[in-house]
């Protein structure tokens, strides 16, 4: 949110917002980075907040969380975003075969 009206706004209407459009808004360079550079910056971005809320990066139970929180937004929870994702529509025919007995 760039101004201090869209927040306003954004706080007036909540989650009670209307969906304006069936398609996903997505800006034209939305594909123009790789999966693997998305994950770069969301998993320094992720490791950013983890520190800010005060946990311990050199654990090692923590160590490799912002890669797996990064990994589950781009290949899992987001990936279907990206048109090379879309599943391919076969028509399947099968063949019965009947035999007399």
């Amino acid at each position: 949110m760039n101004t201090l009206l869209e927040k306003e706004i954004y706080e007036l209407i909540g989650d009670n917002h209307q969906m304006t459009s069936a398609d996903t808004p997505l800006r034209p360079d939305a594909f123009d980075k790789s999966d693997a550079d998305k994950m770069t910056v969301i998993e320094h971005h992720f490791h950013q907040i983890m520190e800010e809320m005060g946990l311990d990066m050199t654990d090692d139970s923590l160590k490799g969380t912002p890669h797996r929180v990064a990994k589950m937004f781009i290949q899992e929870i987001f990936s279907g975003l990206n048109p090379a994702n879309n599943p391919k529509f076969r028509f399947l025919t099968t063949v019965t075969t009947m035999t007399k007995c």
